[in-house]
């Protein structure tokens, strides 16, 4: 997701960009909004959810990597288990999405993941895919104020034209694994 703030866009505006370019400028700078406004929402949350006993981002490329018990035990050793917000951008883009992880891996990085989405700080490709296609291991496990961040952060893809080729897949996910939730 592109993130342009205010002041991004004053000095688009300022440099005399071409209507069309200021519409969009001015259409991120709207999704930057809603984000900003998603994001404490998603931090409270996924408050106190710890990794636990489950896989996390450096055993699960180790999986991938089909290494054996006592090297995917040492990779165990450096996952980040305690406080998901300590998994960075940096970190994120570097194993590059849930593959591989289990379905309490998959809630401890979610929040993680969604942030930094919403910041415009992945680079690992569309993360539309780990909730169009969810595995249903781990839907049942997310509270409801869990499931609706989820699906407000897909109604604000769908919006970023960087996710138009998937709108189809995003809108059905909405109508199906997403639905809108009262709490």
């Amino acid at each position: 997701m592109k993130f342009v703030s205010d002041s991004d866009y004053q000095k688009l505006k300022a440099r005399g960009f071409c209507p069309e370019a200021l519409a969009e400028a001015r259409q991120a700078r709207n999704l930057t909004h809603r984000a900003l406004e998603l994001i404490p929402r998603i931090e409270r949350a996924f408050a106190g959810i710890t990794l636990g006993d489950g896989i996390g981002l450096c055993e699960a490329r180790g999986i991938d990597n089909h290494e054996d018990e006592a090297q995917l035990a040492e990779r165990r050793k450096h996952d980040i288990r305690d406080d998901w917000r300590k998994l960075t951008a940096e970190t994120l883009n570097f194993y590059k999405g849930f593959s591989f992880l289990d379905r309490d891996g998959m809630i401890f990085h979610i929040p993680a993941f969604l942030i930094c989405e919403l910041r415009g700080e992945l680079d690992c490709g569309k993360l539309h895919h780990e909730f169009t296609c969810p595995r249903c291991d781990y839907i049942s496990l997310l509270s409801m104020e869990q499931r609706q961040c989820i699906r407000d952060f897909l109604l604000i893809i769908r919006e970023d034209p960087e996710y138009q080729s998937v709108q189809y897949d995003i809108d059905s996910s909405l109508e199906s694994y997403w639905q809108e939730t009262t709490t």
